[in-house]
């Protein structure tokens, strides 16, 4: 209900109806008209309204923190490849000593790859607790959210030990299957 049209007062008007929302359409329209002929009525079904906003949020948004994620996934891989690149081909000599004196391939994989261990477990034990609190945190703002739970936070540990461990083992496995000979000719 509308007392009084004046249109400087306000922008908008909140109508609730029942029954379809072109019938309500067409009654509103009619309505107006018959108050106020001069000015065009604009009326939007706000559950429409709402869903475009979170369309927008959660549409485009998403998939903009995708490639995002998927960059810095990338970037961390090769972070981690070059330090075990760098770390193999340091040692290369002691890996081929060692290998000349009787060392198995496990061994060495196992000398080369317990440091980047450690630190991966370091970061899994500062960055399991943080990811849980500030997902939930940010959740919980909005209405229908969704709850972290542990099997999220096992899936990105499991995939994060993936990741790392074909990187890392890249390189340790090719230092601990290389000749021993190529290397120590110069020597």
């Amino acid at each position: 209900m509308g007392l009084i049209a004046n249109p400087d007062e306000y922008r908008m008007l909140q109508v609730k109806y029942s029954g379809s929302y072109e019938e309500a359409g067409k009654s509103i329209e009619k309505a107006w008209t018959a108050i106020n002929p001069s000015l065009k009525v604009d009326y939007k079904d706000f559950d429409a309204e709402v869903h475009k906003i979170y369309d927008v949020l959660f549409g485009d948004l998403v998939s903009i923190l995708g490639v995002i994620a998927f960059l810095a996934i990338t970037i961390s891989c090769l972070g981690l490849l070059g330090m075990a690149t760098y770390s193999t081909e340091t040692r290369i000599k002691e890996i081929s000593i060692r290998k000349v004196l009787g060392s198995s391939d496990g061994e060495l994989i196992y000398l080369l790859s317990k440091g980047f261990v450690s630190i991966l477990l370091i970061a899994i034990v500062m960055a399991v607790p943080a990811a849980y609190f500030i997902n939930n945190l940010w959740l919980e703002q909005l209405a229908y959210h969704v709850s972290v739970d542990a099997l999220t936070i096992v899936i990105g540990v499991i995939s994060l030990l993936v990741f790392s461990g074909f990187t890392i083992g890249s390189q340790t496995w090719r230092a601990a299957y290389t000749k021993p000979v190529d290397n120590l000719k110069g020597e």
